[in-house]
């Protein structure tokens, strides 16, 4: 009945798909005759531009005209002439500008062309100067109009090149326009052709999507039943050597020593610490999956983080007999962390190489930068990671068989769902083949 009515949805689906095509094809044709609406206007802007060019460049060459004029003459109404097609010059110059607003080169040309403009009428102007204070001195009227050439020249080129770009653009404007058309063209042969075909495929899809959808459902049952039987089987451990140290206490406690009560106390509490442990892991990693943990993120000095973290293990590595150095070969790093977490994240890495640490030995920490990132190393120089176990370290629950010290198979796990939720990555280095290093990078904090 439910693969029945999965069906029928698919068919329904399926019809509102094709409608869609139907629909859009409706709007590709209308944004067709849009498209060749907009190649119109394109065309017309850019003849706009030209025509605007042309008569800028005429305006400019009728101030030329007046003011050689007036040079030759000294007539007034040619020097009249001249401000009015300075004027207009001017004018047409700022006509030009919203034309080509969108176009970045052209914008470039046209400030070019401006101080080209504004330094041909600034040397007209002094020309005229020259010329009515000094009437005698030809030499210098001369050298005025040589450089005033030499800027029109200038002027004409760069009116060229803008002239050229504008017809470029409508070439490509216009032949885009054309290959878009075909373009619409083709999609709606396709869009048929797939709308048919989605018709034929739809149900399979849909009816495949509902297996995938079963099995998923069957695997994250599977998943939970693992994981609540792995509990159970991590649980029941502890709570039996808890219970038989408290039986054994309750049968001994009127006859036994003091040493031999104490003893088996301690059994208990470490029994009890390790299910504590396990609880608490279990949960703060579920909390860390769904979300449910605020980061208090703030930028804090890398190296007083790490130098915390070393404190903190400080009396486990002098239990272990092992040695902890810090190098910092980027002291003046700092990042944006959640401290708390940041100091979690080394408590895990620092205790697992402290755990797997030989005698007499060293682990050491690195700090160093990455681009930007900062990259902080913990190595240790114990048997290494086996080559079976390196696909399954960072999954939760997972641990060697082969471990002295059990743990709960969580920590690593939860390092890297914390670093990932500050930005960074977590990982090992698989060259290191005289004992382990692990590593995890963090974004720098930028000043």
């Amino acid at each position: 009945m439910g693969r029945g009515i999965s069906l029928l949805r698919g068919i329904v689906i399926s019809a509102l798909v094709i409608l869609g095509f139907i629909l859009f094809s409706a709007y590709s044709s209308f944004q067709n005759a849009k498209r060749a609406e907009f190649a119109s206007q394109w065309a017309n802007h850019t003849y706009d531009v030209l025509w605007r060019l042309d008569h800028f460049y005429s305006a400019l060459q009728a101030a030329s005209s007046h003011q050689r004029g007036y040079l030759l003459s000294r007539r007034k109404i040619l020097l009249i002439r001249y401000q009015r097609s300075v004027a207009n010059t001017q004018k047409r110059l700022a006509e030009i500008a919203p034309l080509i607003s969108d176009n970045p080169r052209q914008q470039s040309n046209w400030l070019k062309l401006k101080e080209n403009t504004e330094d041909r009428l600034k040397e007209a102007d002094q020309t005229i100067q020259i010329a009515q204070k000094y009437p005698l001195e030809k030499e210098r009227r001369r050298q005025a109009i040589k450089q005033g050439s030499h800027l029109m020249s200038q002027i004409r080129h760069l009116i060229a090149q803008m002239e050229e770009e504008e017809k470029r653009l409508l070439q490509d404007r216009l032949g885009s326009e054309e290959v878009r058309a075909k373009k619409l063209m083709l999609s709606i042969l396709i869009e048929t052709f797939l709308a048919v075909l989605f018709l034929s495929l739809s149900t399979w899809i849909i009816l495949n999507q509902i297996r995938q959808r079963d099995r998923l459902q069957k695997e994250k049952a599977q998943l939970n039943a693992d994981m609540v039987s792995m509990m159970t089987h991590e649980l029941k451990n502890p709570l039996t050597v808890i219970y038989s140290s408290l039986a054994a206490l309750a049968d001994v406690r009127k006859s036994g020593s003091l040493d031999e009560n104490r003893h088996i106390l301690d059994i208990a509490l470490k029994s009890s610490h390790r299910m504590r442990r396990l609880i608490e892991d279990f949960l703060e990693i579920q909390k860390l999956e769904y979300g449910a943990i605020e980061f208090k993120i703030s930028e804090i000095w890398l190296s007083s983080l790490i130098k915390e973290s070393l404190e903190a293990a400080q009396t486990y590595a002098m239990q272990k007999k092992v040695k902890l150095s810090f190098k910092d070969n980027y002291p003046e790093s700092s990042v944006n962390v959640d401290s708390e977490r940041f100091l979690q994240v080394m408590a895990n890495l620092l205790s697992n190489a402290i755990k797997h640490s030989p005698n007499e030995s060293e682990v050491e920490i690195e700090s160093s930068k990455n681009g930007d990132r900062i990259n902080i190393k913990v190595t240790d120089h114990g048997p290494g990671i086996p080559a079976y176990f390196k696909s399954r370290l960072f999954q939760k629950f997972s641990r060697d068989s082969h471990e002295s010290e059990p743990g709960t198979g969580l920590g690593l796990s939860i390092s890297k769902i914390i670093v990932e939720k500050m930005g960074g990555t977590i990982g090992f280095d698989p060259s290191n083949s005289n004992g382990a290093t692990f590593y995890f990078e963090l974004p720098e904090a930028s000043h």
